[in-house]
């Protein structure tokens, strides 16, 4: 089951003690990020391990400390050159994420999906750090049928939780050409205007988007293996 842990006024708090528990009522990252105001957040890996534990088993966390302590000075000025209040959050981030992830490795044995989410108090310069666990989403066919549709994100440098309700109408779109053609679409894709009337790429509604290109010598034998993401928001 799903678990959650969170501290309010994370940058007033001198010390942060986390426990987490369990939230049958946000059984996935999506119904966890609604439930709070908005605020920037990212999503990560808690993979099962039998040899490490805790935040070792995170993909690429510092990557996600980092995407959210840049989201966030985009979006409040108040902390494009105070490193001292985002190492408060990243200090708090990190204790209830330790808490999460080792509380939901004693219980469940597959990957999880670890979501961060800062939202500002109401009434208050104060943020509160709020982390989610639930089991992470798997592919239900290796093929994936995609829609390029919809226009790029508001705040397109940042991942931020209102871009939840702001894509509804985008969802129901799709739902409608579901509906309509009788055949599951797996991704959309957010393109913009480009020279020549093509659209320029931007990413997947859902997923990160990404393209595999080969590099060839002597137009045979192949030398090199890339993969591209076409992106403005990662």
């Amino acid at each position: 089951m799903a678990r959650i842990a969170e501290v309010l006024g994370a940058l007033q708090a001198d010390e942060v003690e986390a426990e987490s528990c369990q939230c049958g009522e946000f059984p996935s990252a999506k119904t966890f990020l609604q439930s709070r105001p908005a605020g920037v957040y990212s999503c990560a890996r808690a993979k099962a391990s039998e040899t490490a534990s805790g935040l070792e088993t995170v993909v690429e966390w510092s990557f996600h400390l980092q995407r959210l302590a840049t989201g966030l000075a985009v979006v409040d000025a108040n902390f494009n050159q105070d490193k001292l209040k985002l190492d408060k959050l990243k200090v708090a981030t990190e204790v209830l994420a330790a808490t999460v992830v080792a509380d939901w490795q004693a219980a469940e044995t597959e990957d999880g999906m670890l979501s961060v989410l800062w939202y500002p108090l109401a009434d208050s310069e104060d943020y509160a750090v709020a982390v989610h666990i639930c089991a992470m989403p798997t592919p239900k066919c290796l093929a994936s049928t995609v829609l390029v549709y919809g226009e790029g994100r508001e705040k397109a440098r940042c991942k931020h939780s209102k871009w939840i309700q702001d894509r509804v109408p985008i969802e129901k779109h799709v739902q409608k050409l579901v509906e309509t053609r009788g055949e599951p679409i797996h991704e959309v894709l957010l393109s913009k205007a480009a020279p020549g009337g093509d659209r320029l790429l931007l990413e997947g509604l859902i997923t990160n988007f990404f393209v595999g290109t080969s590099c060839y010598q002597d137009g045979s034998e192949i030398v090199e293996k890339l993969t591209l993401c076409f992106s403005n928001g990662l």
